[in-house]
């Protein structure tokens, strides 16, 4: 066994803290369903006390590496370390399922070829019903029996439709925007506000064309040689760009090319990751924007892999306090259930622990909601219109650029 996922396993003191911190738990209750216990099984699979099985399969998929509870532990566990480990294990033991290889290892690397598959899926989309309450959402059938609902997949993605490089007028920046797949196929609109408000304040934006998937949902199944090969592409790719930072508008996308290709990757992917900033932790410390302060209430979610993963929690805030009239949600640093792939797996687990955040939401007297994270979006529009509440749902950048001042 390695000998640092030995140290790992070790710390773990059986403290059972994170009991009240594990957003599955909380709803399942269950041992195999919190860090202490998953570290447990996991420590128990690899001395060879209990044989692989589904069920050993379902404890390790089923975190939702939200990270709060490693932020949380008094041992200071690595849980990521730790669960990337198990399902590595795992995907080399006993292989990744059929439909995973395919898209990690067909589709995600071969952009035209993804885009040609989003292409037909945005014309069959039409076939599926839409939202009474957001006519921009649409239910998912077949397993999810209409429950699930989707946002429209933009009839051009963003990476065609934003410039390659977009000069700034006296340029104080130059930045190279990674989009993220969310972003760059249904939130297309995003994309567009996150560079319009950079460049409207003195930033050249460069846009990488050929940049592909960042591989947070490879290695959420395990794939390690497929997450190697994204992660190679993707450094090179932007290592070959001159720019002052790298920004992304996603929390997930941002974790991932931040934390972990350096531990895939070694010192190659360094002085990549060194450059890469949230959008909104971008703006707060090189930029100085003048905001018109609208009327309009907002309110923000804290995205778990941009507070728990990274650290940013404060710089959003203070933006919105300048752009708009902002209310504090109660529990806004509290999971949204969303998980990337975990919302499909686990619909109805995931939509038991969102129905937290939609009660959070309605309790508090704000016009919108604002995060910095387009799963989180996605996880968000689907529960307030199926519990019925209406608010709107936009990223930072958007909500931001609304409230820009017309000459900055």
């Amino acid at each position: 066994m390695n000998a640092s996922i030995q140290e790992e396993l070790n710390k773990c003191a059986r403290c059972g803290k994170c009991r009240a911190q594990c957003p599955v738990f909380l709803e399942v209750g269950t041992e195999m369903s919190v860090t202490r216990g998953r570290v447990a099984l996991l420590e128990a699979y690899l001395d060879g006390a209990i044989p692989y099985s589904d069920k050993v399969r379902e404890a390790m998929m089923t975190c939702l590496r939200c990270l709060r509870c490693q932020e949380t532990c008094p041992a200071g566990v690595r849980v990521d370390m730790l669960i990337n480990f198990a399902r590595e294990k795992m995907a080399t033991e006993f292989g990744v399922p059929l439909l995973g290889r395919i898209i990690f290892r067909a589709l995600l690397p071969r952009r035209s070829l993804f885009d040609a598959l989003v292409r037909a899926g945005s014309i069959l989309q039409n076939l599926l019903p839409r939202s009474g309450q957001d006519a921009r959402l649409r239910h998912l059938p077949l397993m999810f029996h209409g429950k699930r609902r989707i946002p429209s997949l933009s009839k051009r993605s963003a990476l065609k439709i934003l410039p390659e490089v977009l000069p700034a007028k006296n340029e104080k920046k130059v930045v190279a925007f990674f989009v993220g797949c969310l972003t760059n196929y249904s939130y297309a609109h995003v994309a567009q506000a996150i560079v319009e408000l950079l460049n409207r304040n003195g930033v050249t934006v460069i846009t990488p064309k050929r940049q592909l998937c960042c591989g947070q949902p490879v290695l959420s199944y395990g794939d390690m040689k497929a997450l190697r090969r994204l992660a190679e592409h993707n450094v090179a790719l932007f290592n070959s760009v001159e720019c002052d930072a790298i920004v992304t508008g996603c929390a997930s996308c941002g974790r991932m090319i931040r934390k972990e290709y350096v531990p895939l990757l070694g010192e190659a992917a360094a002085e990549f990751s060194a450059k890469v900033y949230d959008v909104g932790e971008f703006i707060a410390k090189f930029l100085d924007v003048e905001f018109e302060h609208r009327r309009e209430t907002v309110t923000y979610h804290d995205p778990c892999h941009l507070n728990w993963g990274q650290g940013i929690t404060e710089e959003p805030r203070d933006l919105l306090r300048a752009a708009g009239e902002y209310r504090e949600m109660p529990d806004a640093k509290r999971c949204c259930g969303g998980g990337g792939s975990f919302s499909l797996s686990h619909y109805d687990l995931s939509a038991q622990i969102t129905a937290h955040k939609v009660e959070s939401i309605r309790n508090t007297p704000a016009d919108v909601v604002t995060t910095s994270c387009p799963g989180c979006m996605l996880q968000i529009q689907d529960r307030l219109v199926a519990e019925g509440v209406n608010r709107r749902v936009e990223h930072l950048a958007e909500f931001l650029l609304k409230s820009q001042k017309s000459d900055p």
